[in-house]
């Protein structure tokens, strides 16, 4: 049996048509995705200054020449320049193309996860159809492309507030709770984009009302948000540098109100690690000091980065939580038999 399988999986390998069916939805989401972090980045320099994001065409901050479109290119434009403006020759920072390279691998993840298994990854699984490559263009339900593109707002969303937080601009607590109202709004209004209710069950299947539905969706989207708060607070007093502990709280809440609790606690945990992990190799590679060094503020890009992962791989990582609390209840209810 081991060995048909091997058989079949070399014949699909070595077919073209494999290959393009992976290939070209691959690339094309890695396009779109890098398209919106070069957006990402005008609107995370525009913003913070009272500037337009959809007037003027990106420009060189030093010299204020018009970027060529050939330039402005995701990731590939920076490299042919060298990083260097091809005007004044003056230095263009490498997180533009982090920004970039961020955004363009979290939409092609999060399209081959969600999208092409149409939903796969989701707590419940596919919906409604097998896995397949070609469910991205052909068979992907609307459910399952309307909480794509949520989740890539939420990305989306994250990757500003962290470049906020790098060039310690602190946004109204107002203005934050409006994005955080929006974020949660979809949710509120299509209830069947929520893969889970608040009590960890899956999405009801169609058979509550209407208005039951929406109360539940809103307080799933009210208790997640909060408790993301508080999430977001252990990480927030832990790694982050100084003035910026607000980005921690207020991505916990937005994580929260479209991932519900369970997703705000998995994100506010997997991006405190990877932070620790970065504050790590600064402190190894120079000796800066947290707080004091922009360096340290750039590990607020975790945020995104966690959001992606616990995304992408919801199913199986509540599929390891839940074996893993199911054995420590069983260990504690021996121990006191």
């Amino acid at each position: 049996m081991l060995e048909q399988a091997f058989d079949a999986l070399s014949d699909a390998l070595s077919d073209p048509l494999f290959w393009a069916e992976r290939l070209v939805p691959a690339l094309f989401f890695l396009l779109l995705g890098g398209l919106f972090g070069s957006f990402l980045n005008v609107v995370a320099y525009r913003v913070p200054r009272g500037g337009s994001v959809v007037g003027r065409r990106s420009h060189c901050p030093r010299c204020g020449t018009m970027i060529r479109g050939r330039d402005n290119v995701p990731v590939l434009g920076w490299l042919l320049l060298g990083g260097r403006c091809y005007a004044c020759r003056g230095w263009i920072s490498a997180r533009y193309p982090v920004v970039e390279a961020i955004m363009a691998t979290g939409v092609m993840l999060l399209a081959t996860r969600e999208l092409a298994t149409n939903g796969g990854n989701l707590p419940g699984g596919a919906v409604g159809y097998p896995d397949g490559p070609d469910l991205v263009f052909m068979h992907a339900s609307w459910r399952v492309m309307g909480m794509f593109a949520w989740h890539v707002a939420v990305l989306a969303t994250l990757v500003v507030w962290s470049l906020f937080s790098i060039d310690a601009y602190r946004p109204s607590r107002a203005g934050l709770l409006v994005v955080i109202t929006l974020l949660a709004l979809p949710g509120v209004v299509m209830p069947g984009l929520l893969p889970l209710g608040l009590a960890g069950n899956l999405a009801a299947s169609g058979g509550e009302t209407l208005w039951t539905a929406v109360a539940s969706a809103v307080a799933t989207a009210a208790v997640g948000a909060g408790v993301g708060w508080l999430a977001g607070a252990i990480p927030g007093s832990a790694v982050a540098a100084t003035g910026s502990a607000w980005v921690w709280r207020a991505a916990g809440a937005a994580s929260g109100a479209v991932l519900g609790w369970q997703g705000a606690i998995a994100v506010a945990l997997l991006s405190l690690a990877l932070a620790i992990l970065w504050d790590g190799i600064c402190l190894m590679a120079g000796g800066w000091r947290p707080g004091k060094n922009g360096w340290f503020r750039s590990a607020s890009l975790a945020l995104p980065v966690a959001s992606v992962v616990v995304i992408g791989w919801w199913r199986e990582l509540l599929a390891v939580v839940s074996f893993w609390f199911s054995h420590s209840i069983s260990a504690v209810a021996g121990s006191t038999l």
